[in-house]
């Protein structure tokens, strides 16, 4: 706001000269005598067409200070020499980013976050500190994280989920005075497009069944048949318990109490088909557990299709609104929204390959 000239109700001083300092608010002169007010206000006039109004308070000295400091950065904003300033300055606190780390994840961790977030973030944490060679936060600049963004050689989504990492952690360090600025923020976020969902199709589905009885003796089958005939999370199938499925009520059903989502929202109901009723009383007969799929068991038992992330879960989804052509039924059920259905999940089959899908029985 420019300086304005104000005659005001008081006896001494009648006239008011005001300005907006950055740092103090607004700035009030007064005068006894009008031709000096006005003189005054031709000056900060003069000064604010020049330099700003932001410029209305810096006298000779100042100016002459600021104009030194600017030549001597050579083209180096001043904003950015203040920034670097504060970063190694003794001023700002320090410690080794190794217990900053920990730290963080030990927060986290008290926040309830999710047993597979907390190793997810602790991997990438670890990769980071090994391979950039950071020693101390300061040390945390935008060129130092672009390079090992660059370094990673993995694809877009990877980089965007290590940029993500990186930011929050970032972010954490800055609201406990280890950091000035978060450098993440000043990268390019990485494009992905998503790739189209895949499914198995009724004889791939059949093949990975087949292969998953035949493995260890089955003791991995209902792992499968629960991923590929009720859509259930890796984590929602490990958690899992047999007091939670009601296969012998009379709507037999699964009740899912820890999802990906938290609260009252994670726990739904998911409707037991026939084809998946078969396979646990099959395991239920033979005592199979409800447990963890080892790295090297998934591996033998996948290889027998053409692999992809989610294929489980995507191919339950299709097939299963291919059956009801209801959308916010198979959300509900899915534990998702529609709109990630659509977008993450769906693909288009027939609905006479989804019921050759749900047929899928033992010794079929």
């Amino acid at each position: 706001m420019l300086p304005r000239l104000y005659r005001i109700k008081h006896p001494d001083t009648p006239w008011q000269v005001t300005f907006v300092d950055p740092l103090k608010g607004r700035v009030r002169k007064h005068f006894a005598d009008e031709s000096e007010a006005r003189k005054y206000h031709r000056e900060l006039l003069g000064k604010a067409k020049i330099a700003g109004t932001s410029g209305l308070v810096l006298d000779a000295r100042m100016r002459d200070e600021y104009h030194a400091a600017v030549a001597r950065l050579d083209g180096v904003s001043l904003s950015d020499a203040v920034t670097f300033y504060l970063q190694h300055h003794l001023g700002v606190r320090d410690e080794p980013l190794v217990d900053a780390v920990a730290a963080f994840l030990a927060e986290k961790k008290r926040a309830g976050r999710a047993i597979k977030t907390l190793i997810n973030l602790q991997c990438r944490l670890e990769r980071f500190l090994a391979r950039s060679g950071a020693q101390k936060p300061r040390e945390l600049t935008r060129e130092l994280i672009q390079e090992f963004l660059d370094g990673l050689e993995v694809a877009a989504l990877t980089r965007r989920h290590y940029q993500c990492c990186l930011s929050g952690f970032c972010g954490w360090l800055m609201r406990r005075g280890l950091l000035v600025n978060n450098p993440v923020k000043l990268l390019d976020v990485p494009k992905v497009d998503p790739p189209s969902p895949a499914v198995l199709t009724p004889d791939e589905a059949a093949k990975v069944m087949l292969a998953a009885v035949a493995h260890r003796g089955g003791i991995y089958a209902l792992y499968f048949a629960l991923s590929l005939f009720a859509g259930l999370r890796s984590g929602e199938i490990e958690r899992l318990k047999w007091d939670n499925v009601m296969f012998e009520a009379e709507t037999p059903v699964i009740r899912v109490e820890v999802g990906k989502k938290r609260g009252r929202r994670a726990v739904r109901l998911l409707p037991i088909s026939e084809n998946l009723k078969a396979w646990l009383q099959w395991g239920n007969e033979r005592a199979v557990p409800l447990c963890h799929l080892p790295l090297e068991s998934a591996r033998k038992v996948r290889g027998v299709v053409t692999w992809q992330g989610d294929i489980c879960r995507h191919s339950w989804i299709s097939y299963r609104l291919a059956l009801v052509s209801d959308e916010a039924r198979v959300a509900r059920e899915a534990g998702n929204s529609p709109d990630v259905i659509w977008r993450h999940y769906f693909q288009l089959v027939t609905e006479a390959d989804a019921r050759r899908f749900f047929a899928i029985v033992p010794g079929s």
